[in-house]
């Protein structure tokens, strides 16, 4: 099998690989991401379909990377919901605009999706959401930014809380299991649950965070 091949740098340790077709995110020299498998990415949109019942969901994804989160909701709801990505690097969104757009979207019509270049650590939108799905670390601690800590502390969660309308749903993915993320969630007053997502012949096992604003 060929070497990851660089192709782009960026700010704050970015870098973009790409090999036989696929590509591959680093930060730091450590993999952040990549499109060699991509089921969980898939099955965060399938929980927020089963976690909503409003007919035209409002719905901000957290995180663009590769765009395959994005691409799994253009899936699952089509035009029946109001998506808005927002991802704090320009470098990621320049990638994804020249090179991996191709490889996550194919023939999917991104054409009403709200692309907001900001930190959602630090974004205070307009409106309020059905779901937010954040999917910008590998869980719930910081490695794309030492403020991103603030999403998944007691008074962060809290704010988002107030991001979400009633009966709203905050996604987090992870990597790994974290009792403490759930207990924080828990103090912030949302109801949490764990939905376990097993990737086919890797032998991971990824966890997906389903906190319900009561």
């Amino acid at each position: 099998m060929m070497e990851w091949a660089k192709i782009a740098s960026g700010s704050e340790g970015l870098e973009l690989f790409t090999r036989e077709g696929e590509y591959l995110v680093n930060v730091d020299g450590k993999e952040l991401m990549s499109s060699v498998c991509h089921v969980s990415e898939d099955a965060l949109a399938t929980v927020s379909r089963r976690c909503t019942t409003v007919a035209r969901p409002e719905i901000m994804i957290g995180g663009l990377g590769l765009g395959f989160t994005l691409a799994a909701y253009i899936k699952e709801f089509g035009d029946s919901a109001e998506l808005s990505v927002v991802e704090k690097s320009p470098d990621i969104i320049h990638w994804f605009k020249t090179y991996t757009n191709r490889n996550s979207l194919g023939d999917l019509d991104d054409s009403k999706v709200h692309y907001i270049c900001n930190d959602i650590s630090k974004y205070n939108p307009e409106k309020k959401f059905d779901i937010i799905a954040l999917d910008v670390d590998n869980g719930p601690e910081a490695i794309c930014g030492e403020h991103n800590k603030t999403l998944y502390d007691r008074p962060g969660l809290a704010r988002i809380m107030n991001q979400l309308n009633p009966q709203g749903t905050l996604l987090l993915w992870s990597s790994f299991d974290s009792e403490s993320y759930v207990e924080d969630a828990r103090h912030a007053g949302f109801t949490v649950t764990t939905e376990v997502v097993d990737i086919p012949n890797e032998g991971w096992t990824h966890f997906i965070f389903i906190c319900k604003k009561n």
